[in-house]
C-alpha cells in the first residue's frame, strides 16, 4: 500500500512539475517579446567630421620699384585783363493802358410792317364763309397784262359755281379756340389727428354694395381704410389698408367700401375753433342681415 501511494505522489509531482515548467517558459517568452517590442532604439554616437589639413606659409611680396616723377615746371603767371563788368539794364515800368469800355451796341430798329395788322374779329361775330379765290391783298394796281382771276378768301377748297362780288368777300380766318378755364389747384394740408381738438363726425352715410359672390357664400368682412377728409366735410381720397378676415380677400370688399366712403359726408375736424383737413382711419363692416 505504501508503495502505491508513493508512486501516485511521484506521478502527481512529475505532472505538476511539467506544467510549471511549461508555464514558466511561456511567461519568459512573453516578457522577452514585450521587452523586444518596446525597447528604445540605440543612440549611436555622432560621427566626427573629418577635417582637411591645409598647410600654407606667408610670403612677403617683393617691393616694387617706384619711378620718381619729374617735378612739374612752374609756368609763368599770365596776366589777364579783367573782364568788363556788365551793367544791369534798368527796365522802365510800362504803364498799363486803361481798357476802354466797348461802345454800346446799337439796337436794331425793326421797320414797321408794310401791311396793317388785321383787327381781331369780334367774339360774337359768326365765322366768315370760305369763298374760293385770290385775296385782294395779293393783287397789285397798275398797267400790265390783264388776267381774269377770281377774288375770294381761300384756295383750300373746290371752286364755287357762282362768282361772288369782291366787295362782299370777307377775310377768312380759322375758328377761334376757346380755352377752358384754369383748373383749381387742389390744396390739402392735413393736421395730425393727435393735435385736433374735435374729431370728424359722420353726417351722412352711404350703404356699400355687398359683393354677390361673398353674399352667396355667406362671408362677412371688416375693411380698414385711410380716409382724407377736407375741411368742407367731403372725402378727398380713401385707401384700403387691410381686409379681415383673410378668407374675405379677393371678393371686392375693398372697392365697395371705397366707393361708399366717397359718398359720405362728415362734420369736419376742428383745430383752435377752425375746420381743418385731416387723415383718419375708418372701419367699414360688411354684415349679412338675418
Amino acid at each position: 500500500m505504501e508503495g502505491c501511494k508513493m508512486r501516485r505522489f511521484i506521478e502527481m509531482f512529475t505532472e505538476l512539475a511539467w506544467q510549471r515548467w511549461l508555464l514558466a517558459i511561456f511567461l519568459s517568452a512573453c516578457v522577452h517579446l514585450s521587452v523586444w517590442a518596446f525597447k528604445t532604439p540605440e543612440r549611436h554616437a555622432p560621427k566626427r567630421k573629418k577635417f582637411r589639413v591645409v598647410k600654407f606659409r606667408l610670403v612677403r611680396p617683393r617691393p616694387r620699384k617706384v619711378k620718381k616723377r619729374p617735378k612739374p615746371k612752374r609756368k609763368k603767371p599770365v596776366r589777364r585783363r579783367p573782364k568788363p563788368r556788365k551793367r544791369k539794364k534798368k527796365f522802365k515800368k510800362r504803364k498799363r493802358k486803361r481798357r476802354r469800355p466797348p461802345p454800346p451796341r446799337r439796337r436794331r430798329v425793326i421797320p414797321p410792317p408794310n401791311r396793317r395788322p388785321r383787327k381781331p374779329p369780334p367774339r360774337n361775330a359768326p365765322p366768315p364763309r370760305p369763298i374760293f379765290g385770290v385775296t385782294m391783298s395779293s393783287l397789285a394796281k397798275g398797267k400790265g397784262t390783264k388776267v381774269a382771276v377770281r377774288v375770294g378768301n381761300t384756295l383750300m377748297k373746290d371752286p364755287d359755281k357762282k362768282i361772288v362780288d369782291p366787295s362782299k368777300v370777307r377775310p377768312y380766318y380759322a375758328p377761334r379756340r376757346v380755352e377752358p378755364p384754369p383748373r383749381r389747384r387742389d390744396v390739402f394740408r392735413p393736421v395730425p389727428v393727435y393735435e385736433v381738438d374735435e374729431n370728424p363726425r359722420e353726417l351722412r352715410k352711404a350703404r356699400a354694395v355687398y359683393p354677390a359672390e361673398a353674399k352667396r357664400r355667406g362671408i362677412q368682412a371688416r375693411v380698414v381704410l385711410s380716409v382724407q377728409i377736407r375741411k368742407s366735410g367731403r372725402v378727398r381720397f380713401a385707401k384700403v389698408i387691410s381686409v379681415r378676415p383673410s378668407t374675405a380677400k379677393g371678393f371686392g370688399f375693398g372697392k365697395a367700401a371705397v366707393a361708399a366712403l366717397r359718398r359720405f359726408r362728415f362734420h369736419p375736424a376742428r383745430y383752435k375753433g377752425k375746420p381743418v383737413d385731416v387723415v383718419v382711419r375708418y372701419i367699414y363692416r360688411f354684415e349679412l342681415e338675418d
